[in-house]
């Protein structure tokens, strides 16, 4: 009989699995820690959640795992993986204060916006980040990129964060360089080794 792993000191409980014993998997959930992006608009917001979770194999083998979750899409990363998508949200927020500051312009908050942002002739990645991911799918990525206007544009710099879909491409969401922080740091702080036993 093989012996079943305590559960790791994050653990606030575990999915549903139909749990016969101790040669089963379990899924340890940890706390959902959350990170609320306001729009310009009062009618609408959105949360960005970071959840650290282990899962337990058969043969007692666990793997710890970061989850980053964007409306119905999500990211599941090791803490490395985790790790250097804060440093480069860090990077993303520091660079977009950098041109706000030099042009007194700052990103729109409206969610019609997100498509003017891409548009043709009307903005272009200064910078863009990618890291590989664990998951949902094979090759998956979480991007972050600095979106600055073309000359003739009267948009601001606005920082974009893509997390992968099942079906199809990235689910993508505009952070201010606060929120960008905010949730390098929820990154981060799941990335500690000793949130991990």
């Amino acid at each position: 009989m093989t012996a079943v792993l305590p559960c790791p000191s994050f653990c606030e409980g575990h999915d549903d699995f139909d749990w016969v014993g101790p040669d089963e998997p379990v899924l340890h959930v940890g706390p959902a820690l959350a990170v609320t992006i306001s729009g310009s608009a009062a009618s609408w917001s959105a949360e960005v959640i970071v959840q650290l979770n282990a899962l337990d194999a058969i043969g007692r083998d666990r793997k710890v795992y970061i989850e980053l979750v964007v409306g119905r899409s999500f990211a599941e990363m090791s803490p490395a993986q985790a790790d250097q998508v804060a440093r480069h949200l860090l990077a993303g927020a520091e660079l977009l204060d950098t041109c706000a500051s030099r042009t007194g312009a700052h990103p729109p908050r409206a969610a019609a916006d997100a498509g003017r942002l891409s548009g043709p002739g009307t903005a272009r990645a200064r910078t863009r980040w990618t890291v590989a991911v664990d998951g949902p799918v094979a090759r998956a990525v979480v991007t972050v990129k600095v979106l600055v206007p073309q000359a003739r544009s009267n948009n601001g710099a606005a920082l974009v964060l893509g997390v992968p879909g099942r079906v199809a491409g990235l689910e993508m969401i505009e952070l201010t360089s606060t929120e960008a922080r905010h949730l390098a740091d929820r990154l981060s702080h799941c990335c500690a080794p000793n949130n991990h036993t």
